[in-house]
């Protein structure tokens, strides 16, 4: 639909006034019927429409061909009962009618060719089955009269124009604001299980990074404890952020927080490669100073920053974060 309706608004007006001397110009075309466009809402000079509320997805609005070929017939008689036309039913019909009818009066050749066509017997005899030949030939020589008196132009032309891809955009974005509740909720549900969503796993690799940096930041500070300034081989930031990490993953995991020990935090380390080449009793007793790192990082104070060096994480939070931002600002 909106490959169609771009293709109609790169048209130029003269192309325009050919296209809708089609039957059914419409065919398989679904437009917008959204925006009301009232008779007195539109201005216009010299048959260009200078003022107008923003509308999209009308390719037809104000075309006098459109207009007196076919939106002029209001109502159809179906088998039962009488309904509205698309344009009948169509929101800018009243505006749409003023900018047209001043075109159709825009000079005394245009106005004489569209009389001729309603005497040849307008839209109703353009679109019976077996129609004469007058309303054709008259359509045709409405249209040479209008090229010659255009084109016209409108202070909606631009916002029009951009309308399908703009459309388009909203489109994308929306599927993309339910996948990502989707997510979200598939991923709450899995939290309620114990599960770890993959937006958890990815949101962690960004908090440990997060940690690092501000590990460092508090190490080189004034006031710093030892058990965080004192780093023989430079790899407490990294790994300290490690174990949290770890005990993060196995808390989501645990139906017991006092199943959480330095000893089944070493033991995940030690399955996800990140052991630091220690075996498995070295590496607990490494994580059970780590942890009380993470005790003091998670309650002193960043000089000159809101808050403990190493703030809450709560995971049900962090799935509310934007997919688009996932890195907590270092600042």
């Amino acid at each position: 639909m909106l490959d169609k309706i771009e293709r109609l608004e790169n048209m130029s007006f003269n192309e325009k006034l050919r296209y809708f001397q089609r039957k059914d110009p419409w065919e398989r075309l679904h437009l917008p019927n959204k925006t009301a466009v009232p008779r007195s809402s539109v201005n216009l000079i010299d048959g260009n429409v200078t003022r107008m509320p923003k509308l999209g997805g009308k390719p037809c609005f104000g075309n006098p061909i459109a207009w007196i070929a076919h939106a002029v017939i209001e109502t159809v008689q179906l088998k039962d009962f009488i309904a509205k036309t698309r344009c009948g039913r169509c929101k800018a019909r009243e505006g749409c009618g003023r900018v047209a009818e001043e075109r159709l009066n825009i000079s005394p050749e245009v106005a004489s060719a569209a009389q001729a066509f309603r005497a040849a017997g307008g839209a109703t005899a353009y679109h019976r089955e077996t129609q004469r030949i007058d309303a054709p030939q008259a359509l045709g020589r409405l249209e040479k009269a209008l090229v010659a008196a255009g084109p016209f132009t409108s202070k909606n032309d631009t916002y029009a124009a951009n309308w399908p891809r703009d459309e388009r955009r909203r489109v994308l974005d929306n599927d993309a604001r339910r996948q990502r509740e989707k997510r979200a909720r598939d991923a709450r549900r899995e939290l309620k299980e114990h599960l770890v969503p993959e937006e958890i796993v990815s949101q962690l690799e960004h908090e440990r990074i997060f940690r690092i940096v501000r590990f460092r930041w508090f190490a080189n500070s004034a006031g710093a404890p030892k058990t965080v300034t004192v780093d023989p081989d430079g790899t407490n930031a990294a790994f300290t952020a490690d174990v949290w990490r770890a005990k993060t993953l196995l808390s989501i995991r645990a139906t017991q927080t006092k199943s959480i020990t330095a000893y089944s935090i070493a033991g995940l380390m030690t399955d996800e490669g990140r052991n630091y080449g220690l075996e498995r009793e070295v590496l607990r007793d490494r994580v059970t100073r780590a942890l009380k790192r993470i005790a003091v990082l998670e309650t002193r104070l960043l000089p000159e920053a809101n808050g403990p060096v190493w703030p809450a994480f709560s995971p049900k939070e962090a799935l509310d974060w934007s997919a688009n931002n996932p890195l907590r600002d270092l600042s």
